[in-house]
C-alpha cells in the first residue's frame, strides 16, 4: 500500500456492509411508502418531489388489536394514513349504554386525526 499524508477515518469493513444494508433498506422503505401515498386520492396528482418528501417525513406505527389509537376529545397532532388493518371510532360505553357504540370504521386507504375525525 502507498504512502498515505493526511487525515481518514477508519471503521470496520463488516460495518460498512450493514451501513449499505441498512440504507438499501431505508430506500426500499420510503419507495414503498412513497407509492402507497400514491394511491390516497389527495396525493393522486402531487409531484414525485412533493410525494417523496412527504414519505421521508412519515413515520410508520403499528398498533396491537385493541390498542388505543386516541381517545375522544383529544387534541391529535398527527394524521394517520391506514395502510393495513381497520380501526373503529368507538363512543365508550356509560352509565346509560352498556357497549362501547361502534360510530364508524376505517381501513386501508382511509385519513384520521387532524381537524377531520
Amino acid at each position: 500500500m502507498g504512502r498515505w499524508i493526511g487525515e481518514s477515518i477508519r471503521f470496520k469493513f463488516t460495518h460498512w456492509q450493514q451501513v449499505l444494508k441498512h440504507a438499501k433498506t431505508q430506500r426500499m422503505t420510503l419507495a414503498k411508502r412513497q407509492s402507497f401515498l400514491r394511491t390516497l386520492y389527495i396525493f393522486e396528482d402531487w409531484p414525485d418531489s412533493l410525494l417523496l418528501n412527504l414519505a421521508r417525513r412519515c413515520k410508520e406505527r403499528r398498533l396491537k388489536p385493541g390498542e388505543q389509537m386516541a381517545a375522544i376529545g383529544s387534541f391529535i397532532k398527527e394524521v394517520f394514513f391506514i395502510q393495513s388493518g381497520e380501526t373503529k371510532l368507538l363512543l365508550p360505553k356509560d352509565h346509560k349504554t352498556p357497549l362501547d357504540m361502534n360510530l364508524a370504521t376505517r381501513g386501508v386507504g382511509d385519513i384520521l386525526g387532524g381537524h377531520g375525525t
